[in-house]
């Protein structure tokens, strides 16, 4: 009797465990970072450089997945990843236009100063850089003068001004 007690409490850890096993294996979602790191070694240059514009973490279909925007120096990708599998279950590359299109840095500057009515020598550069939304480009462009904080979106091929904040730090007024 005393051994089939054993058996039977010998079976039910096992079962136990393995139900344990299983759940917290079904249960468990991978970590943004694994997430982008699957949908870079999916592109044709795992080891490139790339800039990661959104990761989001949604339910669809009744699957978590990662939403997963990033962008190298040519391209846009676009990923979705089951977060339990860690299987990709779409993935889309598309091919920015070759960067000589973009307005030059800066003239893209010079566009922005005159916009603002200001000297260039009279501002202090923050940032002028290239970002993508949504696979398009544009120059983010922080600067200051005279105690106000400007940041400017300016369309990349064209130089067109999307938005204008102003903040005097001085006053914390923004315009």
């Amino acid at each position: 009797m005393k051994k089939i007690v054993i058996i039977i409490g010998t079976i039910l850890i096992v079962l136990i465990c393995g139900i344990k096993i299983y759940i917290t294996k079904n249960n468990s979602a991978i970590s943004s970072t694994e997430a982008f790191d699957i949908a870079k070694n999916d592109v044709s240059n795992p080891s490139g450089n790339y800039t990661l514009s959104s990761i989001e973490y949604v339910k669809l279909n009744d699957e978590n997945i990662y939403n997963i925007v990033f962008n190298d120096d040519y391209n846009v990708y676009t990923y979705k990843v089951n977060s339990k599998t860690k299987e990709i279950i779409s993935g889309k590359r598309e091919i920015i236009n070759d960067n000589s299109r973009f307005i030059d840095k800066d003239e893209m500057l010079e566009i922005i100063y005159k916009h603002a009515n200001l000297n260039k020598y009279d501002c202090n550069l923050v940032v002028n850089d290239i970002k993508y939304e949504d696979g398009n480009p544009y120059y983010n462009t922080i600067f200051y003068s005279n105690g106000i904080k400007y940041q400017y979106k300016s369309n990349a091929y064209t130089g067109a001004i999307i938005s204008v904040i102003k903040i005097d730090e001085n006053n914390s007024n923004e315009s």
